[in-house]
């Protein structure tokens, strides 16, 4: 048998948590960090026209940390044109988080 603290701690529960209802129904309303958080729905174009649109989006500024992943085996040359692209539209003292390292990113030394 429920007791009334327990009908109180549900109420409180739904009032912060809805109830999953179908994909894609609910918007992020909150944030701890960082810039708003959005939703791309499968049908919505997220390609950018341009690597430096795509920076400009995102809201980096002097002083943050990006991270790359890479899952080939001897890396991209991702890492190295994003460093480039940033260096040129002028950013200063970031920090990078890549997943690995190899030869083919002896440009950022």
């Amino acid at each position: 048998m429920k007791t009334w603290q327990d009908r109180v701690n549900e109420e409180a529960v739904l009032k912060t948590y809805s109830l999953y209802k179908k994909p894609f129904d609910q918007q992020p309303a909150t944030r701890k960090h960082g810039p708003k958080a959005t939703m791309v729905k499968p049908d919505d174009d997220k390609v950018r026209v341009s690597l430096v649109d795509a920076i400009n989006r995102t809201g980096l500024k002097d002083g943050m940390t990006i991270s790359f992943h890479h899952h080939f085996r001897s890396g991209d040359a991702i890492l190295n044109k994003v460093m480039h692209t940033l260096s040129e539209m002028g950013f200063k003292n970031l920090t990078i988080a890549p997943s690995s390292l190899s030869a083919i990113h002896e440009p950022l030394n």
